[in-house]
């Protein structure tokens, strides 16, 4: 069936669409404009919109019926009739949803699809041709005449996202080379270290990623694959370019690229675009190169369009409040799809060249229609709306690279850009940001050695990995003789997570590049090595009852990868269990009374799922934050349930076990119990958490500005409250201010109500006894009562009171655990890494690990002196050739300044 036969059968355009500027074209849906008549001012403008009439009553219709079946036969998949007209909404092949209003609209969107359908439909030789030239463009691409024709006419569908890929590859090769292998999984593992500055621009593309394609199913909600992926591709560039950071536009940009390609190609397409297709400052706050490229489209406007520009600016009209947005969004949400599609083609292939040819060419196939309108308002809708319905690709192709000619060469096109960059670059020098210099120090630091992971390996042996990208390297402290020493063990990428199999002398390893390495623990030797499908972001062994191991993998992808030791031999099988659409940061295994594991919590973005230990049984799973800005940070079970915490945050939870409920809230930076976190609160914390273990009763924590907090956890029994109490306590008067978050009042007639009645409350009443003075109800009545709460805090009779929280709140009753400072302490410039603990000689002993390779104290000792204060001893890093202490980093810079000053 010929494409052009389906839209003679479909002659949707009534009177009102029908193009003035081609009289001769036959009336088909793929050319929609308005006619003459038809002015934006008129009351109808807006009603008639995208609305379309069907001539030949039902005999059209049935053709499109037949036309339908007929698809279907060839492709199953292809939609009936009835489905589609059932519907309220209906999904194309991109996954975009549509609700059409009416009968005409819905028909007008099936006879698209027909004809998309028959156009993906290649015949044989045009596929076999195609697979051919793909081939022959990956060894060599270059921009010839006959491969420019081939592009422009348009790339087949399920050869585009190879063609996106060669041609981001030929872009950005020499990047990909400069910065190694694994260097996207490398940065969307950096987690608790990044700087401040670019962990703020987690705010906005927050707010930016449920904009971003919401009628698309894989951005249509926060559980979809498309919004983890577009977060992490986006964070990465943050990471990648901390000078450009996040612009808004960045995110259609990247949503559009994940619907054809991977979220690794997809970051690469961005870093194309920004620094090898587009000028430079395209997205930073001074948009200068944008802004470089919107004065030469005025200059071919006026040189290829001298009629619409004597228009524009008769009216004053600058067509840069509209082509802008054109150019740093790459066409996207202002054409039809496939037509933006094409656009892209073209361009990921030619360059910037292509916005300019295709701005020109949708303003010279609109001009005349353009050219009626009087005034800027109905100008400005009039361009959009016509743009919107440029479904005619063909005709817009042709106009753009034959009707336009002569068109700039390229080079007098980069020349003239050069020009117009110089000029807005010197105004804009005199309002640069700040802080440039800081951002660059900052994220060339994310490259030094940090400490990754640590563990027991032994009795007496820790090893502790600390690399970058590509590399990483085991250092071993003993825990005897407090003394540590480099092995010679390297990899080459950075250690994410390992652990210890103690029947098999074996340490496990996860690796940036998804690989699992297994070491033995004695020779220090490499035992084996295999790939798995992504990386592992954790790994947790089980020791089973007939004595083999389970190993279970969180991966990137949101797979959970098992595997079953019985010897330290390479494993056969390996099994891959999807649970997921976003990457399983952690694996806690959840044990009974006696001490065996019967589920496993797995923490993927901010939900945590629960299986069942034996079956791998998805049981149950549970959200932890309310959006996707803050995934789980890590798990960590104690004797009162399991603590967790968000990632960048300074707040602990404690949920429990059973019921999947969360029983406490605490955050550190404000040392104080909380009711419910606060969601809203997108600042930097330096206080975050970035590691931290239980034992007993204690939970010791690590943060990001390198404190250790030891904490007692203190369990309190619920208090049995009789009615007149309830009535008349405390709790009852404290109203919270909507416009405030600090300022509580106590209304003066409730007060009084207290003081009468305070006689008649149980001697075991929680009322505070500071009520009791005589003159406490007149000081109390003229002042704020947060005042007031502060005398009763100084003075003990309320502990741990929040600002954040109304004490009334009814889940206060779930709320019987508190915790109390026993230490803080600052023991390194860096992120805590790793708590680690042993029991020896019947005492607690703590093992923190913060810092970067070679660094002073970055290994320290904790125990207990008689005074039950917590005491600490550093590790001495020995020389691996002399086996005699390296001399500390102070000393050596130290010792070079003399030398300097010497010469």
């Amino acid at each position: 069936m010929d494409y052009l036969e389906i839209l003679q059968s479909f002659l949707a355009c009534s009177s009102d669409y029908q193009n003035s500027n081609y009289p001769n074209e036959n009336l088909s849906i793929s050319n929609l404009s308005l006619s003459d008549e038809q002015t934006i001012d008129s009351p109808t403008f807006s009603d008639s919109i995208k609305q379309f009439t069907l001539f030949g009553g039902d005999k059209h219709k049935n053709r499109l019926k037949e036309y339908l079946e007929e698809c279907r036969r060839s492709d199953p998949s292809f939609p009936s009739w009835e489905s589609i007209t059932s519907n309220e909404c209906f999904v194309d092949k991109y996954g975009f949803k549509y609700n059409k209003p009416n009968e005409c609209a819905l028909i007008h969107y099936i006879c698209q699809q027909l004809s998309l359908f028959y156009k993906s439909q290649p015949k044989i030789q045009d596929d076999i041709l195609w697979e051919k030239r793909l081939r022959e463009w990956k060894k060599s691409l270059y921009p010839s005449a006959e491969v420019k024709f081939s592009i422009r006419s348009g790339i087949l569908a399920k050869h585009r996202s190879d063609f996106w890929k060669l041609c981001i590859n030929r872009q950005i090769d020499d990047i990909k080379k400069s910065k190694g292998p694994n260097y996207y999984q490398f940065l969307c593992n950096l987690s608790t270290d990044l700087p401040k500055d670019i962990a703020n621009f987690d705010h906005q593309i927050y707010l930016d990623l449920f904009r971003t394609l919401p009628n698309n199913v894989k951005f249509c909600s926060k559980y979809s694959q498309g919004i983890s992926q577009l977060q992490e591709v986006l964070r990465a560039f943050c990471l990648y370019n901390p000078r450009i950071g996040y612009c808004q536009g960045m995110n259609f940009i990247v949503g559009i690229a994940l619907l054809f390609l991977e979220p690794e190609d997809a970051f690469w397409c961005l870093v194309a675009i920004t620094e090898k297709f587009l000028l430079p400052h395209y997205f930073d706050s001074g948009l200068v190169g944008a802004q470089s490229d919107q004065f030469y489209l005025k200059y071919l406007i006026e040189l290829k369009l001298p009629d619409l520009h004597h228009h524009l600016k008769k009216l004053d009209v600058d067509i840069s409040t509209i082509t802008l947005n054109w150019f740093m969004a790459l066409f996207i949400d202002a054409l039809p799809f496939e037509t933006m599609l094409r656009i892209w083609d073209c361009f990921l292939f030619e360059g910037t060249k292509i916005l300019f040819r295709f701005s020109l060419a949708l303003l010279w196939m609109h001009k005349n229609f353009l050219l009626k309108h009087t005034d800027t308002i109905s100008l400005f809708k009039a361009i959009k709306y016509s743009v919107s319905v440029t479904f005619d690709v063909e005709e817009l192709s042709k106009i753009a690279f034959s009707g336009l000619k002569p068109f700039p060469k390229r080079r007098d096109i980069q020349n003239k850009q050069k020009l117009f960059f110089k000029e807005l670059t010197t105004k804009w020098q005199k309002k640069k940001f700040t802080n440039i210099s800081n951002f660059c120090n900052e994220a060339e630091n994310i490259q030094d050695l940090r400490i990754s992971c640590a563990c027991f390996v032994n009795e007496k042996e820790i090893w502790i990995c600390s690399g970058k990208q590509s590399e990483g390297n085991v250092m071993l402290a003993n825990t005897d003789t407090g003394k540590m020493i480099v092995q010679d063990l390297t990899t080459n990428c950075k250690v994410l997570c390992m652990v210890y199999l103690e029947d098999y002398k074996m340490v496990l390893m996860g690796l940036l590049s998804k690989e699992l390495v297994a070491y033995d623990s004695h020779m220090k030797q490499l035992l084996w090595s295999i790939k798995l499908k992504e990386s592992i972001l954790h790994i947790s062994s089980v020791k089973d009852e007939h004595k083999f191991y389970k190993l279970y993998c969180g991966l990137a992808n949101g797979y959970l990868t098992y595997i079953e030791f019985n010897s330290s031999s390479q494993p056969c099988d390996i099994f891959d269990i999807k649970v997921s659409n976003n990457p399983i940061n952690y694996i806690e295994q959840i044990t009974d009374s006696k001490n065996h594991c019967i589920n496993l919590w797995l923490a993927s973005v901010n939900e945590v799922f629960v299986l069942d230990q034996k079956l791998l049984k998805n049981e149950s799973k549970f959200e932890v934050a309310e959006n996707q800005y803050g995934p789980i940070l890590m798990l960590k079970e104690s004797k009162y349930g399991v603590f967790l915490s968000i990632k960048d945050s300074s707040v602990l939870h404690l949920y429990d076990v059973n019921t999947h409920i969360c029983k406490l809230l605490f955050d550190l930076r404000l040392n104080i119990k909380l009711n419910t976190e606060i969601d809203d609160d997108f600042s930097f914390s330096k206080s975050r958490l970035s590691c931290y273990a239980s034992f007993d009763d204690l939970v010791l924590v690590g943060t990001g500005d390198g404190f250790l907090y030891i904490y007692s956890i203190e369990k309190y029994a619920k208090k049995k409250v009789d009615k007149y109490h309830k009535k008349f306590s405390l709790i009852t008067p404290l109203h919270r201010h909507n416009n405030s978050k600090r300022n509580f009042s106590i209304g003066p007639l409730l007060l009084g109500k207290i003081l009468e009645k305070k006689a008649k409350i149980r001697r075991n009443s929680s009322l505070p006894s500071v009520l009791n003075k005589a003159d406490c109800k007149q000081s109390l009545t003229k002042t704020k009562s947060f005042g007031f709460l502060n005398t009763l805090i100084s003075q003990g009779c309320i502990k741990n009171f929040s600002p954040y929280w109304a004490i009334n709140n009814k889940e206060m009753k779930n709320f019987d655990f508190n915790m109390d400072l026993v230490t803080k302490v600052k023991i390194s410039d860096h992120p805590v890494k790793c708590i680690l603990r042993k029991k020896i000689n019947n005492q607690d002993v703590v093992y923190t690990c913060s810092g970067s390779y070679g660094d002073d104290e970055t290994v320290l000792k904790w125990t207990r002196n008689s005074n039950k204060n917590w005491i600490n001893e550093p590790f001495i890093e020995m020389c691996p050739f002399t086996n005699i202490p390296k001399r500390p980093m102070y000393a050596k810079i130290e010792y070079f300044q003399n030398l300097k000053r010497k010469s």
